[in-house]
């Protein structure tokens, strides 16, 4: 089955709140050297006014102790977005590189859109002990002189490895929210932009947990932030996961804070194709069973909220 049948087939029940004509159109307009069967693919939804969806699509397994690869393209009314691919660094989500992975890393982005080697050099060596780079994307091809690190980390750790990063907000505010939605899980991907030697305005947190949100309480505190963006969207997400014509369908989320405490937010529509004895896990997440659900208590504040439109003109998610 071809990308574009994939996509429609995976995603026909989606309410359009969700993926809107204007994206599935849009699919139609694919570059042809992507179109094939993808081993998984991703629908990237925003939670603000834009009607497109982006896509992301492996292209390369894990092997031989390395990371997948995948791309991602953004959608516009203007067409799609010239692709970035994203390295991956560890064997297996959740587990740490080979040693040497820095060097793998600088190849990569060398390879793969250019970079500053001597910038993203010094935000490395400041990486705390207990924290990796899973994937890792040159920017450049977009226009934009930065390249894109998604660290892995414990949710607990994440406030500390940001002040450590130098970030130039107020590195409780993120840190909260990672303790707050991913409640639970032994690690979680943390999104940042390295532009020159520092690290750029906005810190995705990602969140991925395997059931339905109606029916895991783990999901709560991540719908309720999706909520105050977007009540359609987020009630569109509900019946995502889970099998569906052939297809297993696995749900995530990335918060986005800013430095201003502003909010946005992208939901991860994953899905791939359904073998007998699969088991459904996102390359990109970094995904690993969490502890047993618990009900939702007394959950840590944070300074993120809805950003306001100008907000989220400026930040770059």
């Amino acid at each position: 089955m071809e990308l574009v049948d994939a996509l429609d087939a995976a995603s026909e029940d989606v309410p359009r709140a969700l993926v809107s004509d204007a994206a599935r159109r849009a699919w139609r307009a694919l570059p042809v050297d992507l179109r094939g069967e993808p081993r998984w693919a991703m629908i990237e939804c925003h939670f603000d006014a834009r009607a497109h969806c982006d896509l992301v699509l492996e292209v390369e397994p894990a092997r031989d102790g390395a990371g997948s690869v995948h791309v991602e393209l953004d959608a516009s009314e203007a067409g799609w977005s010239e692709r970035i691919v994203f390295t991956g660094l560890e064997p297996r989500p959740g587990l740490s590189p080979a040693p040497g992975w820095e060097d793998r890393l600088h190849a990569a982005l060398a390879a793969r859109g250019g970079y500053a080697a001597a910038s993203l050099a010094p935000v490395l060596a400041r990486l705390p002990r207990e924290a990796w780079v899973a994937h890792a994307a040159s920017l450049r091809p977009r226009g934009r002189d930065a390249v894109r690190l998604v660290l892995s980390l414990a949710p607990a750790e994440v406030a500390s490895a940001l002040a450590r990063l130098g970030w130039g907000g107020d590195p409780r505010a993120p840190g909260a929210l990672a303790a707050e939605v991913a409640r639970g899980l032994g690690r979680t991907q943390v999104h940042v932009d390295v532009v020159g030697e520092a690290l750029g305005p906005s810190v995705g947190i990602e969140v991925y947990f395997p059931g339905r949100p109606s029916e895991d309480a783990r999901w709560a505190p991540t719908m309720a932030r999706l909520r105050a963006l977007d009540a359609a969207k987020t009630e569109a997400l509900d019946g995502w996961p889970g099998a569906h014509r052939g297809f297993l369908r696995h749900l995530g989320v990335k918060l986005v804070c800013d430095l201003e405490g502003g909010l946005g937010a992208k939901a991860y529509l994953v899905f791939r194709a359904r073998k007998p004895g699969a088991i459904i896990e996102s390359q990109r997440s970094g995904w690993t069973a969490p502890a047993a659900s618990t009900s939702p208590s007394a959950r840590a504040r944070s300074s993120c909220a809805p950003r306001s439109s100008a907000s989220r003109a400026r930040a770059q998610a």
